[in-house]
């Protein structure tokens, strides 16, 4: 049999929406240690050729517009949204935007927020801005906001029960996001998404851009996805 040399490889158009009521891959090659043994082609080698030759650089954008309070947002997020980004977050870009239908009112060098369902509203937004900002790995705080936008008999979803069960569940360090959402951050925070958000020019929330694209629900979030790749990943196709 021919060796080789070892190497090692180190929901329909969101008839659920909130109105607006308001106007390196690894460099696996050769190691410098190489030692020039002759072995047969194991199926691990097989497996991490075949990978190396699919490595890939297509990504689709996905931009997911919303407020924690929504209730159609917080059905398409512990759904679908939650669905896409568990199953094809290394394929995707993903930006959320945690402000939705709110206006942000500046005073005097003081800024102030009117959000669609309240306060408690404009607070579970700067909490999901504020775990975007502090919470490292952005799929964990994908995440952490999926999970705060699902409600028990504890939370009404996006508040502070809602942080430390999720911190909990997550191993996530929870004091940096709240001291972050009841100070001056969090509101800076929100309002770099309002600003974010009104360059979109939405009108109802949850508002779904693929590749720039409005996300018209003509079938699920993850069929749409998948046809946004002009070389779709394999789990698009299982």
């Amino acid at each position: 049999m021919i060796g080789i040399p070892t190497f090692v490889y180190s929901s329909l158009l969101v008839s659920f929406m909130c109105n607006f009521n308001q106007a390196t891959a690894a460099n696996y090659g050769w190691f410098t240690i190489l030692r020039m043994e002759e072995k047969p082609i194991s199926p691990q080698d097989i497996y991490f050729m075949k990978n190396k030759n699919d490595e890939r650089t297509e990504t689709v954008d996905l931009q997911l517009y919303y407020e924690t309070l929504c209730p159609y947002c917080i059905q398409l997020e512990s759904t679908q949204f939650k669905n896409v980004v568990n199953t094809l977050s290394p394929y995707l870009n993903i930006k959320t935007y945690p402000y939705g239908n709110a206006q942000t009112i500046e005073t005097n060098g003081s800024i102030e927020f009117k959000c669609q369902h309240g306060p408690k509203e404009c607070y579970g937004n700067k909490l999901h801005a504020c775990s975007l900002k502090h919470i490292t790995n952005h799929t964990d705080a994908l995440n952490f906001n999926i999970c705060m936008m699902e409600t028990n008999d504890k939370t009404r979803g996006s508040d502070d029960a809602a942080v430390l069960k999720c911190a909990d569940e997550m191993n996530i360090d929870k004091s940096q996001i709240l001291q972050c959402a009841k100070g001056k951050e969090g509101g800076q925070l929100l309002k770099y998404y309002g600003e974010e958000s009104h360059k979109a020019n939405f009108n109802y929330v949850p508002y779904v851009l693929i590749n720039g694209v409005e996300w018209l629900q003509n079938g699920t979030l993850m069929q749409d996805v998948c046809a946004a790749f002009k070389d779709p990943p394999e789990v698009c196709n299982q």
